[in-house]
């Protein structure tokens, strides 16, 4: 997934939706084999989005998707996100990928700026499942549960590096092996970043 900082390369100004649905130059039928290319492609448009805009791309988005890909959206009640989408098109249409496909996935994942540590910990949740499913497809299976170990502890760092909040991702490195599991990592982030809201509310 492409880093969620990046912006208009003119000054430092995102995209009008209109520019971003212009650059949307494809439909999206169900063909397993231009899946990763529309995938990365919309991903580029979100990165060079406004935040505040996504809801509104996400509609254009959606009409991209045509035929039998379109009815496994309309058959989901939950495709208020990308991500959400993502999810689906990917069950459906993604082909089987090895364990370094996914461990590069999870080591460029990168937080958007406008999507919540829990939002963010869910997409590491579904890399680190799909990551072990790879895994266990090809080690041996003495050698599953310490593959599995490995991933988790993967999983842990590439969460914190991949936090957008310098502060959050500053405490949670801090706190190292003490965190142990990403559950509890995440449980850390989310109490910080509820810490950090209360003391906007306050200052307001």
């Amino acid at each position: 997934m492409a880093d969620g900082q990046v912006r208009s390369e003119v000054g430092d100004q995102y995209i009008s939706v209109t520019s971003a649905v212009k650059l949307i130059a494809q439909l999206f039928e169900g063909s397993k084999w231009k899946l990763r290319e529309f995938l990365d492609n919309i991903d580029a448009d979100f990165d060079l989005e406004h935040p505040d805009k996504h809801s509104v791309l996400l509609k254009f988005v959606k009409s991209k998707i045509v035929k039998d890909a379109k009815s496994k959206i309309l058959a989901r009640e939950r495709t208020e996100a990308w991500e959400d989408v993502i999810e689906i098109v990917e069950e459906n249409y993604a082909t089987r990928r090895m364990i370094n496909y996914y461990a590069c996935r999870l080591f460029n994942a990168r937080q958007r700026t406008s999507e919540g540590v829990a939002n963010w910990g869910s997409q590491v949740d579904t890399l680190v499942t799909n990551s072990m499913e790879a895994a266990l497809w090809v080690c041996m299976q003495q050698h599953a549960e310490g593959t599995l170990a490995l991933v988790q502890h993967l999983a842990q760092t590439c969460f914190a590096q991949g936090l957008y909040n310098d502060h959050i991702q500053t405490i949670i490195q801090s706190k190292g092996t003490q965190v142990g599991i990403l559950g509890l990592t995440i449980e850390a982030a989310l109490e910080e970043e509820s810490n950090i809201q209360l003391g906007k509310d306050l200052n307001k």
